[in-house]
């Protein structure tokens, strides 16, 4: 999220769902634990929500790290708190691990999430196993496998509707190529032909009708200004130019102008909105350049 109405947007949708967290405040509520670790229950519950949330709101804290290292670290930043909440009630782990698969599901591709989903219920699996939590063989399907299929559905939806709209996105950028090439091709084919008319009369009139040459090049500087104005005009109507292309156009624009080009190694992750935004004004400050 990069607005205060997307975090707003992305803290509800991810943070209804901690009303289920409230099963770990009904164990706390009977807990015969030590006061010193029914404190600190409560204080790692109170945290929970924090770094929760903010693993979707801030998914890389540490920029140096990739996006798999840093979803990581708030899982075992999860754990560590879900660990201080089972010494007052046992069952907080198992608890919360339905939110360290949505870190995953939701934070990364359908992929990398189905193949933590698998990890992190095979964890829940050995942790009941293990530290004999019998009780909670009842509640599994409820707390960890039906949440793991939900959520998969769901996250499988978010990919069909994205590849959609990326195959519709790019139909309409293909027809918009197709209708922009038409245009250029019939401004240029008309324009250069008629320059080249000109140009070839203003050569002959140098020197017999010099009077008449100068009305010939004032001529096709006129019709030279208004097919610049449309061709212009018909290259606006490109909605999603491609940033790599314009960056070896560019290369190639500044090299033949004998102009140094520094350019970056590698592009960062960019919607096609910012693609396009970047890409015009790269495009329209090489011009003014050259």
């Amino acid at each position: 999220p990069a607005t205060k109405q997307e975090r707003r947007a992305v803290i509800y949708t991810a943070g209804v769902w901690l009303v289920f967290m409230g099963w770990t405040v009904i164990g706390f509520i009977p807990s015969t634990a030590p006061i010193p670790a029914q404190i600190a229950g409560w204080l790692a519950l109170a945290a929970f929500p924090v770094i929760y949330l903010n693993a979707f709101v801030r998914p890389e804290p540490f920029s140096h790290l990739n996006r798999h290292l840093n979803t990581l670290l708030y899982t075992l930043a999860l754990i560590v708190l879900g660990i201080i909440m089972s010494l007052a009630t046992p069952t907080a782990i198992i608890n919360i691990v339905s939110y360290l698969m949505a870190v995953w599901i939701f934070n990364h591709r359908l992929l990398t999430g189905f193949i933590a989903t698998i990890l992190l219920i095979a964890g829940s699996i050995g942790v009941i196993f293990f530290a004999n939590l019998e009780s909670y063989d009842d509640w599994f399907i409820a707390a960890v496998a039906l949440p793991a299929v939900i959520m998969i559905l769901i996250r499988i939806t978010i990919e069909l509707d994205a590849n959609q709209q990326a195959r519709s996105e790019q139909l309409a950028l293909a027809a918009q190529r197709e209708d922009l090439a038409s245009t250029v091709h019939d401004v240029l084919g008309h324009s250069l032909t008629t320059i080249t008319v000109k140009v070839q009369l203003a050569q002959r009139l140098v020197d017999k009708d010099p009077a008449a040459a100068k009305a010939e090049l004032a001529d096709i500087e006129s019709v030279a200004r208004s097919s610049l104005s449309e061709v212009r005009a018909a290259v606006t109507d490109l909605q999603h130019p491609d940033l790599a292309e314009q960056f070896n156009h560019s290369a190639k624009a500044l090299a033949a102008a004998d102009v140094e080009f520094h350019r970056p190694e590698a592009l960062p992750r960019l919607t096609l909105v910012q693609q396009q935004i970047f890409a015009w004004v790269i495009r329209e400050a090489v011009t003014n350049v050259v």
